[in-house]
């Protein structure tokens, strides 16, 4: 298992005062913010967004037990709005991106 810590991920679920709904992960890398968003409440889904196919399937395994409640799109999250309904964007109760470097590429040579 990769050694990794999604930085601010409580004080994220906290300052979002989250009670469940729909939430558009940008930027899910290895999944620890998605992961905190499903553990906080049963009522959470999630929309999850990568350009890099190798953390999509690292995060696929970590989110696996909730994997009904999770849908992954292998695209930059510049494609967010063109990738979802509106339907869903409609019932989007958060957003959130880890804008920066991805210690996780770091790691690989």
């Amino acid at each position: 298992m990769l050694k990794h810590y999604s930085v601010l991920k409580n004080e994220l679920t906290r300052g979002l005062e989250w009670q469940g709904g729909v939430l558009l992960d940008c930027t899910l890398g290895f999944g620890g913010h998605s992961f905190a968003f499903l553990e906080s409440n049963p009522n959470t889904q999630i929309y999850a967004f990568d350009r890099d196919s190798s953390a999509i399937a690292l995060a696929k395994e970590r989110l696996k037990d909730y994997a009904s409640r999770v849908c992954f799109y292998h695209h930059p999250f510049s494609h967010v709005l063109e990738s979802l309904s509106d339907d869903v964007l409609k019932q989007t109760r958060g957003i959130i991106a880890d804008i920066g470097v991805s210690s996780m590429q770091l790691d690989e040579e």
